[in-house]
């Protein structure tokens, strides 16, 4: 057990879409689309399909990461005004995203992943 080296901890994608600290991540139910929120303000939603896709094609725009391929984000949304810290996808709604902004934006906004 435990890291340090060997061949099990084998790094096979990095999404690249933040341009300060990632601080939230949420999986949707189905473990298709990952939301991360960030420093900068960024929501970002990643495309697990789109990216397995890309990777069975060899569409990677770069492998600078030790040969792991480098994914970008399905779609970038910046209407937060604040770091995006908190995010939960709803249970008995398919696709819907809350997320919350922090000081200067208080709010929590609700997005519709599917559109």
């Amino acid at each position: 057990a435990g890291g340090g080296g060997g061949g099990n901890n084998c790094l096979s994608s990095v999404y690249r879409g933040h341009e300060q600290e990632v601080c939230g991540l949420k999986w949707n139910d189905e473990g298709t689309t990952l939301a991360s929120g960030g420093n900068e303000n960024f929501l970002c939603l990643w495309d697990v399909r789109q990216s397995a896709a890309r990777r069975r094609r060899g569409q990677f725009h770069n492998s600078s990461h030790n040969g792991s391929d480098v994914v970008a984000p399905r779609l970038i949304l910046r209407q937060h005004k604040a770091a995006v810290k908190a995010l939960d996808w709803c249970p008995f709604h398919r696709g819907l995203l809350a997320s919350g902004g922090g000081t200067a934006d208080r709010t929590i906004k609700f997005w519709n992943s599917n559109s």
